[in-house]
């Protein structure tokens, strides 16, 4: 069970305030590209949670912070997955003229039995 007292280390949890502050207090450094490393992105998260609370807080303290002062996300459900025999259409597509009309299935002409007058 995560400790309620930890903050949740979750970029998604960043604000705009927190970015802008970000780009002000590290001068040089793109912000944005830094949230697609995960290793920036997570220095990055703790750099402006704790920059909230204290401005005094630099990029240094955040490299040696310890994850374990934060809970982790909870990790997204992953998509269903169908099982094999579902992966079909179970319906007909459209058809390309928007016509509603069932396709007409089919019809096997049986060769081998003669035809009786």
């Amino acid at each position: 069970m995560p400790d309620n007292t930890k903050p949740v280390l979750n970029p998604d949890l960043l604000t705009p305030r927190d970015l802008t502050m970000a780009k002000k207090a590290l001068p040089g450094v793109d912000v944005s590209a830094m949230l697609s490393d995960s290793i920036d992105m997570i220095t990055l998260t703790i750099f402006c949670l704790r920059r909230r609370d204290n401005p005094e807080f630099s990029w240094d303290d955040a490299l040696d912070t310890p994850m374990s002062e934060f809970n982790q996300p909870e990790p997204k459900d992953p998509p269903p997955t169908l099982p094999s025999e579902q992966l079909g259409r179970s319906e007909p597509l459209p058809s390309v003229n928007g016509s509603n009309a069932t396709p007409q299935k089919p019809t096997s002409v049986l060769a081998s039995s003669p035809s009786t007058p």
